[in-house]
């Protein structure tokens, strides 16, 4: 996986050389982790996330080897729960289309 590959702007969006991604289940796990990367950091100290359902729809695959942009948005969060998305575009297309949803947790705590 080319994560180091993966360029980080200061907004938290990023790119990357279509040329090094082999197949859309590479790109879906980059679009995963910039979202990951996006997500704010819990107020309450000791307090972790964890991912609980993810939506993805793949709207096109690259067609060349140029730049592939993601941008992610934090779109709702609650006491419990944090709901993010991000999109992978390449020239303007939208590649792929992804939704998140994390567990704010709290180490040593139980939940059903």
């Amino acid at each position: 996986m080319p994560y180091s590959r993966l360029q980080i702007r200061a907004d938290k969006t990023a790119w990357i050389d279509a040329g090094l991604i082999e197949g859309t289940d590479q790109l879906s796990l980059l679009l995963q982790h910039v979202i990951r990367m996006a997500l704010p950091c819990p107020d309450e100290p000791d307090t972790g996330l964890q991912l609980q359902t993810t939506s993805l729809d793949l709207v096109a695959r690259p067609s060349d080897p140029s730049q592939i942009d993601f941008t992610t948005s934090i779109d709702r969060q609650t006491r419990t729960l944090v709901f993010a998305s991000g999109q992978a575009r390449q020239a303007g297309r939208t590649l792929m289309r992804m939704t998140s949803v994390y567990r704010k947790i709290r180490p040593g705590v139980q939940r059903a």
